[in-house]
């Protein structure tokens, strides 16, 4: 039982991290379709995050997918995230 609350305990933490790189990634004004991954540790909880962004055919909208592993065992992801965003652009002057 105290293995289960563990493992759901990392998973939440997990996710969060995965919401906090969403919102990040919805903040910004330039995304470049590709592969990332990078350390996201989060206290005791080495993890890594695996994001991969491609865009529409019309280049208005981004495909985003979120994985957060855990860094000494890799599969499965604690969390998965995969949604659509909008690309914000940034506004022109007016002359």
């Amino acid at each position: 039982m105290t293995f289960n609350n563990g493992v759901l305990r990392d998973r939440a933490i997990a996710l969060l991290e995965a919401q906090n790189q969403l919102a990040e990634l919805r903040m910004m004004t330039r995304l470049r379709p590709g592969f990332t991954t990078r350390k996201c540790d989060q206290g005791r909880l080495s993890l890594t995050c695996e994001q991969t962004l491609k865009a529409s055919a019309d280049g208005m909208l981004m495909r985003v997918s979120l994985r957060v592993l855990q860094r000494d065992n890799k599969p499965p992801p604690l969390a998965r995230l995969d949604t659509i965003i909008a690309i914000r652009r940034q506004p022109k002057e007016s002359p």
